[in-house]
């Protein structure tokens, strides 16, 4: 009984530990990837660097609305590990090629 106290205690501890080990870690490659980002790169490339946006939508709606939204017809959405406890996002806007036109980091309202 008491090992298994001992050995439920240790997970419960661990488990989380490791977590956040690994969103910090997630969050480490995605800014540095965030940061090569440049505008005329391919959404291959982008995705090369950061991997799949957790969403991709309209720049025209929300809180990822461009003022370049005429020209913008896309806007892939990263967000922090942590989201909505810490509403970070890095935002990459493409045109109508798939280019990138911008980026940016935004807080959620």
């Amino acid at each position: 009984m008491k090992v298994r106290r001992i050995i439920t205690a240790g997970v419960l501890v661990f488990v989380p530990a490791v977590l956040v080990a690994l969103g910090v870690r997630r969050d480490k490659r995605l800014r540095i990837g965030f940061e090569r980002v440049s505008v005329g790169m391919s959404q291959g490339e982008v995705f090369e660097l950061m991997g799949s946006p957790r969403s991709s939508g309209d720049c025209h709606r929300g809180f990822v609305a461009s003022h370049r939204a005429n020209v913008c017809v896309e806007a892939d959405l990263y967000a922090v590990s942590f989201a909505p406890l810490e509403p970070k996002y890095w935002v990459v806007y493409l045109d109508g090629h798939k280019r990138v036109i911008e980026k940016g980091v935004v807080q959620s309202p």
